[in-house]
């Protein structure tokens, strides 16, 4: 089941995902908001919860989820991702990278900093002390040579 909650009018959505995601709560719940969302904004920060009773998603909501980011390609500035699964965690550090806008990920402790993180202005510094010492620091947001 996916259930929806809109945030900074409409441009943050939060998304919590419980027990087995179906194609029909794609095609009935996200898609919709998601479309709805993007009539009014140009793009939108999205948080999603992966509650401890998510099992998975079966595979037609695994294809709608495919569709829809390459639907909406350009329409997210940025995502968090709340999850204390091992398989999701992985699954976040391996597209990360792929996706057109910044992707966090956050343990269920830190939903609130997640939310925060969220909210930041574009052009914000990120930094994140990594498990090896090394810091992290991402750049959000489009440089301008100009300036």
């Amino acid at each position: 089941m996916i259930t929806i909650n809109n945030f900074d009018q409409g441009a943050q959505l939060e998304l919590e995902f419980s027990g087995r995601v179906s194609r029909e709560d794609y095609e009935s719940t996200l898609i919709p908001a998601i479309e709805s969302a993007l009539s009014d904004h140009d793009s939108l920060r999205i948080l999603v919860l992966m509650t401890e009773s998510f099992e998975g998603f079966d595979l037609g909501a695994a294809w709608a989820d495919v569709q829809l980011g390459l639907t909406h390609w350009r329409g997210f500035d940025r995502i968090a991702v709340v999850a204390a699964a091992g398989w999701i965690k992985t699954g976040v550090h391996i597209m990360a990278p792929l996706m057109p806008c910044p992707v966090q990920l956050f343990a269920p402790a830190e939903a609130d900093e997640a939310r925060r993180w969220l909210r930041e202005s574009l052009g914000a510094v990120h930094m994140a002390k990594l498990s090896s010492g090394a810091l992290h620091v991402q750049v959000m947001g489009k440089l301008d040579p100009q300036v």
